[in-house]
């Protein structure tokens, strides 16, 4: 699962933006995928909350249903998605990251008995309802939630950084927000975070909450290398 919002198209290093990042990380023919195309059955499904003034359309995903030896169509959708980006990008459109309901999208694609996602997003989540608010990680966490009932376990690399979860005296509040998201697709508990607390009401949440905190990991990433080093490490956890 990877976004195609705005945000991952921002250029955190001088020559790479996040898109040209992770395509080079999993689709490449030396990339993190190759090893297993063989092995595993791969699909992607990448999403946008597109918005035009007043019309909007959410979820809007591009997918490949899981498959084996799928590099070659993994390559042609990057390219296809970076094209639909480029001839939408302009002054009146907003492109957010519908989280939530690209969660559900993705689950839906997975059959068999052993189902994984591996979420690559940047930014705080939107949903398709409301974007800029921080409170969207509680349905993004719901969604996750959801996702581990039905037999599905997320797997979460995060880019970069979200310095606007940065309250409630929590100093990496991006890094809670994932590790929420890696507990949650693991099954184990996950404690409201600091931000949630501090801006969000308690009688909105969905999600479901505990007073500890689970210890799956969440992958955070800066760069391809450090994409490619995460996707590995949870391929060779899921083949090994």
């Amino acid at each position: 699962m990877i976004q195609r919002s705005g945000a991952m198209f921002e250029q955190p290093a001088e020559d790479a933006s996040y898109w040209s990042m992770v395509q080079s990380a999993v689709a490449a023919e030396d990339g993190a995928v190759a090893p297993y195309a063989s092995r595993l059955s791969v699909g992607a499904l990448f999403f946008v909350r597109l918005q035009y003034e007043e019309d909007m359309a959410c979820p809007v995903v591009s997918s490949q249903s899981p498959a084996s030896s799928a590099l070659m169509p993994l390559r042609t959708l990057f390219e296809t998605n970076a094209t639909a980006y480029e001839s939408l990008a302009d002054e009146s459109a907003k492109m957010d990251a519908p989280v939530p309901e690209a969660i559900s999208a993705a689950a839906a694609l997975l059959t068999g008995s052993a189902k994984h996602l591996v979420l690559i997003s940047t930014g705080v989540p939107d949903t398709c309802e409301d974007a800029d608010t921080i409170c969207a990680v509680d349905p993004a966490i719901k969604a996750v939630q959801d996702a581990s009932a039905a037999g599905v376990t997320t797997h979460v690399i995060g880019l970069g950084d979200a310095g606007g979860l940065n309250l409630g005296g929590d100093d990496d509040g991006y890094g809670t927000y994932l590790a929420q998201l890696a507990n949650a697709g693991a099954g184990k508990p996950v404690k409201k975070s600091p931000a949630f607390e501090d801006s969000c009401s308690d009688e909105d949440a969905k999600a479901t909450y505990a007073e500890t905190v689970g210890d799956a990991q969440a992958h955070r990433a800066e760069s391809a290398a450090d994409v490619k080093s995460a996707v590995s490490a949870i391929l060779q956890k899921i083949c090994p």
